[in-house]
């Protein structure tokens, strides 16, 4: 009796789960629409679970928006905790990162969390990221 064997987890899904930010970065190419834009709804988000997230190595919930910003992001991340993929990472300003979403976090398997920072003082770092509080940070 031969035990199959399971690939190894070979994707890197990285994507956005909003549109949105909350910041107005100099550099960013999002433009003035910045804030604007919609949610990945949370059935399409589960859709793509089902069909990649059992394969992934790597899942990302960034590219070029603030993943804080999801409406749904509790939901989502639960959705995440369900799959359980070796890696799973957040790209985000810290701006909305507060003890509820930190909790979730935790909870949901994050393993890597990187926080956007451009310069550390703070007339440079505001300047950069409009909208953006050096305290907070």
């Amino acid at each position: 009796m031969s035990k199959r064997v399971r690939p190894p987890k070979a994707l890197y899904v990285q994507m956005d789960i909003t549109q949105r930010c909350n910041l107005r970065c100099i550099m960013c190419a999002r433009g003035p629409n910045h804030s604007q834009g919609d949610d990945l709804p949370v059935k399409a988000f589960e859709v793509i679970a089902q069909k990649m997230f059992d394969k992934a190595a790597v899942l990302c919930l960034s590219c070029g928006a603030e993943p804080l910003m999801t409406r749904h992001f509790e939901q989502i991340m639960d959705i995440v905790k369900g799959y359980r993929p070796p890696q799973v990472k957040l790209i985000t300003n810290g701006m909305l990162l507060d003890e509820r979403k930190s909790r979730k976090i935790i909870e949901c398997g994050v393993t890597t969390l990187e926080m956007s920072v451009d310069a550390a003082e703070r007339a440079t770092y505001e300047h950069i990221r409009l909208g953006a509080q050096f305290d907070v940070l």
